[in-house]
């Protein structure tokens, strides 16, 4: 009987093996897994390499600045392609403040006379237009003249190690290399500091020659390279702050806008730096932090360089116009899946981003397709590409302060594809409670390797794990920087963001065209394919899922992660904790409504003999309550340090603009010394937790009726 028992158990053990469809995933109830994955087999299918290609090629064959002709010409691709696919489709347009840039100059006064030539040279493979100036995106018109200051990464710790030793930038010209923070960041201390302008340059410690082999010999920034990009620090459109700048809408007067520079600010190659840093002399970088790639010691200045540099740009309104396609829910047609990706670039941008606006296309394609097959997902999955990112998010921050009131009610989660495709490790960043999906959908799609894209994953991070624990690759927090930021910190939707990544030198360079991609980047778009493969596949997902494959047990644990620093910070700091004690409670409370949750999901909601499985309006409702969860997490005035961000859990670091700030109300008030407000704080967030937890407890009440 023993062996007979063994014998059963290896033939269902094989049994289970040779049908991975059999497999429950989140969300869906017994006996619905196999038919998804059937449908998502399908959908991978329709997204070939060779599509992707020709998408990224025509997006990317002219110089298409938002704003501009080019750019329409790129809004027209992407709707014909999308009318022939027989989708649904819509134009937002906005009239946007954008200053298109008319030239630069740079002029060595001192201790020689020198003009330098602000050009990249290409070389005769890659596509030949113009290019776009060495200015950054907001910068003020104008010129500036005064002796070169070198200030580093250009950070607040720079600035003090400069005050430290009596050095000023005041009137002066500050020399930045990129890193560590958000260019706009840079900008806005120089000007806090006096800086009469603002220079800053890609040191080849960063991602030039000390990186490895340099275009076109590899694929790391040339010594003519420059990095373009805005300094803007606000929120949309600068001229009309909080509100959407549709066709007619008011616009501020310029001399009102806050957060744009008032001093010039131009991107320079790393030849130019190297010559103006090899001639600045006086006083000794204070650390060895403060020393770049090139090979000599790093000095600060001190009168040793003098340079003039001018920027010329128009004003005036621009229009940009972002595009959509709709594929209409079947089932729940107000419950809404959004993918996006922005457009524009600076120059060709074929990874930044006619890469990922191109998975977005292609997997709205590939939706049509399985559509015409009589195959619907269950809730709407909207397709959208962006315009005016790269200028500090505008089209996707119009477009959901146009529709916000209906985004909060009707939203699921928000998946963002941007440079996803610049080599082949993959990675991500999410919402904690999108997490298990992630996995799931990478453990079901092959990657051009013949194995999973999650065992690759986890081959590339090798991540550690107890003894017989799966291995969990590290998905990290959205921080800013890119178009999911209007939806998860301003409306606390969930949000995803993934894509394959390798050594990259071109960001924001003329060289970042197609004849890189081919090179060095993903020479057969199966990555490219790949990437729009696993969006399309969590869409659908999401779409389909009978209940929402929300994880708020992990969210949990998150939050019982990110916590214990925080109180550590405060302990440190105030020798005081007790205000901890009711966030603890809060969390642990949580932790226990998510796990309850969990435990009467998969044994009653999900279950086979479930009954509403059959009832779409309870489900409906029940999943209503689920969204709400997140949004629980927000608060409807704003942080007390902006406004405009409402996520509790996770922003963008206004010290950085790119970091991600956990806690950021909690961490803000400890940054700001301010024992009152960190109190404030822990309870305020404590209190968006228990609403949370009861949220949660009223769905299982409503399930353990079943």
């Amino acid at each position: 009987m023993k062996n007979r028992n063994l014998s059963l158990a290896i033939f269902f053990a094989l049994l289970l093996s040779a049908h991975p469809c059999a497999s429950q995933i989140i969300g869906f109830g017994s006996g619905h897994s196999a038919p998804e994955l059937e449908i998502e087999k399908k959908l991978v299918a329709a997204i070939r390499p060779d599509t992707l290609r020709t998408i990224v090629a025509n997006i990317s064959k002219e110089v298409h600045v938002a704003g501009t002709e080019a750019q329409k010409r790129t809004r027209d691709y992407v709707i014909d392609r999308w009318h022939r696919a027989g989708l649904t489709t819509t134009i937002d347009p906005y009239d946007v403040y954008i200053p298109h840039a008319l030239g630069s100059s740079l002029e060595l006064l001192a201790p020689q006379r020198k003009t330098y030539y602000l050009q990249e040279h290409m070389i005769s493979s890659e596509p030949q237009g113009a290019q776009y100036p060495w200015v950054n995106g907001y910068s003020a018109s104008g010129s500036a003249t005064g002796e070169v200051v070198y200030v580093n990464y250009g950070l607040h710790e720079d600035y003090r190690d400069l005050d430290s030793l009596g050095i000023s930038v005041k009137g002066k010209i500050a020399l930045a290399r990129y890193g560590r923070s958000y260019r706009g960041i840079k900008a806005l201390l120089a000007e806090q500091h006096g800086a009469a302008g603002l220079m800053i340059y890609p040191d080849p410690s960063g991602d030039g020659y000390d990186v490895g082999d340099i275009f076109p010999d590899g694929p790391m920034r040339p010594i003519d390279g420059v990095q373009r990009g805005s300094v803007y620090n606000g929120h949309g459109d600068p001229t009309t702050p909080g509100y959407s700048s549709i066709p007619g809408a008011h616009h501020l007067p310029l001399d009102s806008v806050s957060n744009l520079p008032h001093i010039p600010v131009i991107p320079i190659s790393y030849g130019i730096a190297e010559e103006l840093i090899r001639n600045l002399h006086g006083r000794d970088i204070p650390s060895s932090q403060w020393q770049g790639g090139f090979p000599f010691r790093y000095h600060l200045g001190e009168g040793t360089e003098k340079v003039k540099l001018g920027v010329t740009s128009d004003t005036g309104l621009k229009h940009i116009w972002n595009t959509t396609a709709i594929i209409k829910g079947s089932t729940w047609p107000d419950e809404w899946v959004i993918i996006g990706g922005h457009r524009d670039a600076w120059c060709y941008g074929a990874e930044d981003n006619a890469a990922g606006c191109a998975s977005v296309v292609a997997a709205a394609e590939a939706f049509a397709k399985l559509g015409k097959e009589g195959i619907h997902p269950k809730r709407s999955v909207l397709f959208l590409t962006w315009d005016a990112e790269e200028w500090g998010l505008l089209g996707s921050t119009e477009w959901v302060e146009q529709r916000e009131p209906e985004l909060t009610k009707k939203a699921v989660a928000y998946i963002n594809q941007d440079e996803c495709a610049t080599g082949s490790s993959f990675g991500s960043s999410a919402d904690p409670s999108l997490r298990e999906l992630i996995y799931e959908v990478t453990k079901s799609i092959q990657g051009p390797h013949d194995n999973t894209i999650f065992s690759e994953w986890v081959k590339e991070e090798h991540p550690f794990t107890q003894s017989g624990e799966e291995p969990r690759p590290e998905i990290g927090l959205l921080g800013g920087g890119s178009d999911f930021s209007s939806f998860y910190n301003h409306l606390g939707i969930p949000s995803i963001e993934h894509g394959f990544s390798g050594p990259y030198g071109q960001y924001h360079s003329n060289h970042d065209n197609i004849e890189w991609t081919l090179h060095f980047g993903d020479s057969t778009f199966a990555y490219h394919a790949a990437s729009s493969q696993i969006a399309a596949v969590e869409a659908m997902r999401l779409a389909n899922a009978d209940i929402l494959p929300f994880d708020f047990e992990e969210l949990g644990r998150w939050l019982a992660s990110v916590v214990y620093p925080a109180k550590l910070h405060v302990m440190r700091e105030f020798q005081d904790t007790a205000v901890f004690s009711l966030l603890d409670t809060a969390i642990a409370q949580f932790r226990e409504a998510a796990k309850n949750y969990s435990l009467l999901r998969e044994t009653k909601a999900l279950s086979a003999r479930s009954p509403l499985l059959k009832d779409e309006n309870k489900l409906a409702a029940i999943n209503q309550q689920l969204r709400s969860v997140g949004l629980a997490f927000t608060k409807s005035e704003g942080l007390a340090s902006d406004s405009w961000e409402r996520n509790m859990l996770v922003i963008s670091d206004p010290k950085n603009g790119y970091a991600d700030l956990k806690l950021p109300a909690i961490e803000i008030a400890l940054r700001n010394r301010s024992q009152t407000s960190v109190e404030r704080e822990v309870k305020d967030l404590a209190e968006h937790v228990r609403n949370a937890t009861k949220i949660l407890d009223e769905v299982s009440a409503e399930l353990r009726q079943i």
